[in-house]
C-alpha cells in the first residue's frame, strides 16, 4: 500500500515567510554578523510617525494622570479580542503619558484589527507602523527597541515592504 504524495502549493507570500525564517535564523546563529546596536531610522515612516503624533495629540484630550487606567482597559479589550476599542485607550493612555508602553501596545492593537475596507488595510499597518516607530524613538530599554522594531517590521510586511521589514526585523535582534 502506498501513501499518495501531498502536493503543496507554495504562494509568493508563504515563500516570502520561508524565506524570512531562513534569514533570521542565520543571523540569530551568528553566521550572518548582526550589527551590534544598529540605530535604525526610516525617513518615510517618520515623516507619517510625526503626522500621527500630532493627530493623537489634537484628537485625544485626557488627564495627565489618566493613562495608568486607560492602560488597564485597553489591555482587558485586547485581550477580548477588541482591537478597535483597544486602540482608542492605548491611543488616550499615549497622549496622557503613557510612553514607550503605551505606543507598543496601540502598534500591535493596529496590526491586529481585521480590516474591512481597502482604507483601513492602508491606513491601519501606517500607523502600526507609525506607533511603533515612534516607541523606537522614545524607548529607553533594549527590550523596548527590539519589541518596537519587530511590531515595525511586521507593520511593513502588512504594507507590503519586504526590503524595509527585513532591516527592521535584522535591527531587532541586534537589540
Amino acid at each position: 500500500m502506498t501513501v499518495p504524495e501531498l502536493q503543496i502549493q507554495r504562494s509568493p507570500l508563504l515563500a516570502f515567510y520561508s524565506s524570512l525564517i531562513a534569514i533570521l535564523a542565520l543571523i540569530y546563529s551568528g553566521l550572518v554578523p548582526a550589527q551590534a546596536a544598529m540605530v535604525y531610522s526610516h525617513a518615510k515612516t517618520a515623516q507619517q510617525a510625526g503626522q500621527y503624533d500630532a493627530l493623537l495629540q489634537q484628537t485625544y484630550k485626557v488627564r495627565a494622570n489618566s493613562y495608568k487606567s486607560l492602560m488597564r482597559r485597553g489591555t482587558a479589550q485586547f485581550y477580548r479580542k477588541e482591537y478597535r476599542q483597544a486602540i482608542n485607550k492605548f491611543a488616550a493612555a499615549y497622549v496622557a503619558g503613557g510612553g514607550t508602553q503605551a505606543l507598543l501596545k496601540l502598534s500591535a492593537a493596529h496590526l491586529y484589527v481585521k480590516t474591512k475596507t481597502y482604507q483601513e488595510r492602508y491606513s491601519f499597518p501606517e500607523r502600526a507602523a507609525s506607533a511603533a516607530y515612534l516607541a523606537y524613538k522614545s524607548a529607553s530599554r533594549d527590550d523596548d527597541r527590539a519589541e518596537a522594531l519587530k511590531l515595525l517590521g511586521y507593520a511593513f510586511i502588512r504594507r507590503q515592504w519586504w526590503r524595509d521589514s527585513l532591516t527592521a526585523l535584522k535591527a531587532s535582534l541586534a537589540h
